[in-house]
Formats: structure tokens, C-alpha cells, sequence
């Protein structure tokens, strides 16, 4: 071979290998990138996990935090909730202004506990990824938090098995004002055009719920309104009084008579002279409950006595926290016959039966769901629709129509209850269901000049070292109101004794006092007791109990407002 074929050749071969190490550089490099690319992902997505992993624990603990600041006066606002759930996320380093959205709701468990839910998106930042454009992602969690905080209070009449005795529920119609005693149902404050906030905020609703025990033995609920209507029919100045065994046998007088002065527009419930306190005796009888005039306010056109409307609605929650309608009732005071001073199942059986819109008020068991404590719950919502005036009305659940006696089934009027309940002291009608008032309880007293033991809230062993806070609307019969003792009837006063009034002289008060002032002042009228009458549950409480309201608020109608906080707020979703 010639020595310039061979230098040519040798050339040809040290120029392939030039090549060939330039496309393995190239490749190295391409995969170097593609290396490094994958490197970056891998850290990114682990970082974003990591990041991720904070950020809902985080979501979490601010949920946890903030339901205890919702506001329990109200069914959807979240301010105050928001603002702790705003600090939480920020001392955990998700400041709220770094986020791509924040929401929150508030809604109820299906045992009626109020829930917090807050939904947070945060833009996780990437560090290699971003040299392709892509700068962060984001990354969205929700927690939803529950926490006991209104309390259930009791209903005087469902307290005592059905028996009337003391006071009864009532509620104004929506074009009245406040100063009557109604914080929630009316438009106005103080004036027409005067807007009650309030009513704003509760959406006109008081909320009553009925707890029925796992081993109840019956397959229906009979949910019970008395006199739903705001009419009074009777206008008879006198009456006869039947009077209970007891108090026949030992006065032997088996029959007396009282006066009712005033026309139809007045309550009129008379004593009959029979023990307050035995239950074997019926201490009042009942001739008119409702005031139907105009309420003083705001006038309706052709509508003088200013009678007022009322829905009640029945339902109960899901599993999953759904609110399902059961039954409806609208009462138009168009067959007041059928409902005045009477006890009403509406679409239930019975020789007095009254036609619901729509279900029955006798609810079939079943299909509710078991809550807390193994119980079941049903709803009802009481909203004034129309009118101004006063509509006395009260709520019990129990047994249903197969399951009572005649004479209970047969005596639907208040009357004859209550006298069957005391002629037959025995007998319970509830099969074990309780009734409750959530949160408020606007309270009509029959008595006056009476001190009275009122049955507040069931204080259970979990509220051991809770806070009971209690107040009162348009408490305002005397300047200053009388003083309220309260007491726990499973704790010693020793333990447990609280006497409150409206003062601005705290030396006044012994040293197991509490004070409060209305609106910086004396006089309750049109007004809520503030601060709240606060008082810790014993933490050495080991058995349940009732906490008692003893006081002397004439035949006068006011609001209850009263919030227990006990436990933990717990963690639903």
C-alpha cells in the first residue's frame, strides 16, 4: 500500500473517532440534562408531598382552632372563626396572603353540632422544575371541625311529662318589635324601619330537638305542638275548674270556678289553688294563652288583632350531614277550633287529627340515623310568618297515637291534659324522648309573684370544667331585675352556687355573686344581659345534673340565651 493511502486512510479513521466521541458528548449531555431534569422532578414532587403533608396538617389545626369561635347567637356566620383560622395558618407559615383562596362554611353535624369547614389552595414552589417554565402548583385541602357549644335547654312543659305548669314557649309575628320580648322572630328593633339584626342572623328560626334513646321501643315518634294558632276562641269571663284527685280528696272539692278579666285579646291562665310542685296535683287552669292585638308596632292593614302565622317543620340530618325534610305545618289560624288551647300531631291519627302540608308528625324511627351517645335526633323549626302579635305555643315528642291510653289520645286539650297527667302521676307519656330548645328558649311565665325553680340545661360528666354562659333578653319588668339563683341539683351548693343580677355595684354581691349590666346600665328592656352570666362546671362532677334557674319573673315573656364549652372540638373530614 502507498504511504499516502495510508496517511489518507489513518486520517479517514482518527476523523471517524473525532465523530464519534463528538455524538457521545452530545448524547452525555442530552442525557445529562434528562438526568438532571428527573432529578429536579423527584425533588420537586418529594418536596411537594413533604409540603403538602404540612400544609393539611396545618389546614387542619386552624380548623380545629377556629370552630370554637363560631358565633353561637348565629346560623351562618363565620367572622370570627375566619380570623383564628387566619392566625393558625399563618403561625404554621401559610400566611394568608401567600394563598390562591381561602372559603369557609359553616353547617351542622347530623346530631345538631355546629361544624366549621374551611378549603385552602396554596401554590407549592418548585426549584428545578422552574427552569422549564414551570414556576409552582397548587395544592388544595379541606378539614371540616365540630364542637358542642349551644346548649340544649330544657322546655318547662316537655320537662315535666307534658304537664303545663309553670311556663310555655311563644314567639311574635314578624312586623312586630323586639321590646316585646322576641329578639329572633321580629323585623324590627325598637321602631318600624328600626331592622332587627338579630332576626337577620337567626332567620326568624328557633330550633327545638328531639332525643330519642337507642332502646326506644316504639317504631314512630309523635311530635306534639300546643296551640299552634294565634287566635283565642274562648271569650268566656268565667269557668269551671275540675280539680285533681288529690287535691278533691283532701279539700273535698272536686270542682271550683274562676274569672278571666278582659276580652279574648289577654292570656288568661288562672291558679286553682292546687300545689305548684306536686306532681300528683294541677296548680293552673287554662282559658286564653295567646295575645292577639295588634303588638304595638308596626300595624298590619286588614289585620287589626294582628294574629300571627306560624310554620313548624320537621326533619332530621343524614350520615353525611343532610338536612331531610319529614314535615310541614302552616298554621293560618283558618280552623283555630282545631288548635286552640289544643295539643296537635299535624297529618297524625287521632279523634282530633289537623291536616300537615306535607308528612306526618308522627315520624317513623328507622331511617334516622344514630348520633352521639347512641340517640337519634329530629328538628323542628319554629318561624313566625306573618301577623305581629303574641302566639303562645309549646313542643313535646313521644310515644305514638297506637301506644297512649284513651284518655290521653281522647283529651287533647290543655285542660284535660294536665289533669290526666296529674291524676295519674305514673305515667310517661315520652318513652324516653326529650325535648330541648337549642340555644334559645323564649319563655311565657304563667305565674306571678312567684319564685320558680326553672329547668335550664342537662349538665352532663364530659362538661366537667366547661363554661355555662347564660343571658337573658328584655329581662326588664323591675329596675333592677330580681336576682336569679342558679344551682346544679347533683352538686352541693357548697360546690355549686351562683347568684347573678343586673348591678353596677359588684361590691353588692356576696362572694358567690356573678353581675352583668344591660347595655351599660340598669334597665333590661330590649336588651340582652352583658357580659353573660359566666359559671364553670365543678371539674369533680361525677354525676349528670340539671342546672336550675330560681327567680321571680312575673308573668312576663323574655328570651333565654345559654351556651355550654366543654371538651374538645373534634376533626369530622
Amino acid at each position: 500500500m502507498k504511504l499516502w493511502q495510508m496517511n489518507f486512510e489513518q486520517a479517514v479513521f482518527r476523523y471517524s473517532r473525532h465523530q464519534e466521541k463528538g455524538q457521545t458528548m452530545i448524547l452525555f449531555a442530552l442525557m445529562l440534562v434528562a438526568l438532571v431534569a428527573f432529578t429536579g422532578i423527584a425533588v420537586d414532587v418529594g418536596f411537594g408531598f413533604v409540603r403538602s403533608a404540612q400544609f393539611s396538617a396545618a389546614v387542619d389545626a386552624a380548623a380545629l382552632a377556629a370552630v370554637i369561635d363560631l358565633d353561637p347567637q348565629s346560623e351562618s356566620d363565620t367572622t370570627a372563626a375566619d380570623a383564628r383560622a387566619h392566625q393558625f395558618l399563618a403561625a404554621n407559615g401559610w400566611n394568608i396572603g401567600t394563598t390562591i383562596s381561602f372559603a369557609s362554611g359553616r353547617a351542622y353535624t347530623e346530631e345538631g353540632i355546629p361544624q366549621y369547614t374551611i378549603t385552602v389552595t396554596w401554590p407549592v414552589e418548585t426549584f428545578f422544575m422552574g427552569i422549564f417554565g414551570l414556576r409552582g402548583y397548587p395544592v388544595t385541602h379541606a378539614a371540616t371541625a365540630a364542637y358542642f357549644a349551644q346548649a340544649e335547654v330544657y322546655t318547662p312543659t316537655a320537662f315535666e311529662r307534658g304537664q303545663a305548669r309553670k311556663a310555655s314557649q311563644f314567639l311574635f309575628g314578624p312586623e312586630s318589635c323586639t321590646f316585646a320580648g322576641d329578639p329572633v322572630s321580629s323585623l324590627h328593633s325598637s321602631a318600624p324601619g328600626d331592622p332587627n339584626k338579630e332576626h337577620q342572623v337567626a332567620k326568624g328560626i328557633y330550633r327545638y330537638r328531639f332525643s330519642i334513646p337507642d332502646d326506644y321501643e316504639h317504631d314512630l315518634v309523635r311530635v306534639e305542638i300546643f296551640d299552634p294558632d294565634a287566635i283565642n276562641s274562648n271569650v268566656n269571663a268565667s269557668e269551671t275548674v275540675f280539680h285533681s284527685n288529690t287535691y278533691s280528696n283532701t279539700y273535698n272539692s272536686p270542682t271550683g270556678s274562676i274569672s278571666c278579666p278582659g276580652g279574648s285579646g289577654q292570656i288568661c291562665v288562672q291558679p286553682t289553688q292546687e300545689n305548684l310542685e306536686s306532681v300528683f296535683e294541677n296548680p293552673l287552669w287554662f282559658v286564653r294563652v295567646d295575645e292577639n292585638w295588634d303588638g304595638g308596632c308596626n300595624p298590619v292593614t286588614g289585620n287589626p288583632n294582628g294574629n300571627t302565622t306560624t310554620t313548624f317543620e320537621l326533619y332530621y340530618y343524614s350520615a353525611q350531614g343532610q338536612r331531610l325534610e319529614l314535615a310541614k305545618y302552616n298554621e293560618t289560624n283558618s280552623n283555630p277550633t282545631a288548635t286552640d288551647m289544643r295539643w296537635v300531631a299535624p297529618g297524625a291519627p287521632g279523634p282530633h287529627a289537623v291536616t300537615a302540608q306535607s308528612g306526618s308528625f308522627e315520624v317513623p324511627v328507622a331511617p334516622i340515623p344514630l348520633g352521639i351517645s347512641n340517640r337519634r335526633y329530629i328538628y323542628l323549626d319554629v318561624k313566625a310568618t306573618a301577623g305581629n302579635a303574641k302566639n303562645v305555643f309549646d313542643v313535646r315528642a313521644g310515644k305514638p297515637h297506637a301506644e297512649l291510653p284513651s284518655g290521653w289520645n281522647n283529651y287533647n286539650h290543655i285542660n284535660e291534659r294536665n289533669l290526666y297527667l296529674a291524676n295519674n302521676p305514673v305515667f310517661d307519656p315520652t318513652g324516653g324522648v326529650q325535648t330541648y330548645a337549642l340555644g334559645r328558649m323564649p319563655l311565657q311565665h304563667y305565674f306571678d309573684n312567684v319564685n320558680l325553680n326553672i329547668p335550664l340545661v342537662p349538665v352532663d360528666t364530659v362538661m366537667a370544667g366547661g363554661v355555662i354562659y347564660a343571658t337573658i333578653f328584655d329581662y326588664d319588668y323591675s329596675v333592677p331585675p330580681p336576682e336569679i339563683e342558679f344551682t346544679l341539683d347533683s352538686i352541693a351548693t357548697s360546690d355549686f352556687r351562683m347568684l347573678a343580677k343586673v348591678t353596677d355595684d359588684p361590691g353588692s354581691l356576696p362572694s358567690y355573686g356573678i353581675g352583668s349590666l344591660c347595655n351599660d346600665g340598669l334597665n333590661c328592656d330590649n336588651e340582652w344581659i352583658w357580659p353573660q352570666f359566666r359559671m364553670g362546671v365543678p371539674g369533680n362532677m361525677y354525676t349528670a345534673g340539671t342546672l336550675y334557674g330560681k327567680y321571680m319573673p312575673r308573668q312576663n315573656a323574655h328570651t333565654w340565651n345559654i351556651n355550654i364549652t366543654s371538651g374538645r372540638p373534634v376533626l369530622r373530614r
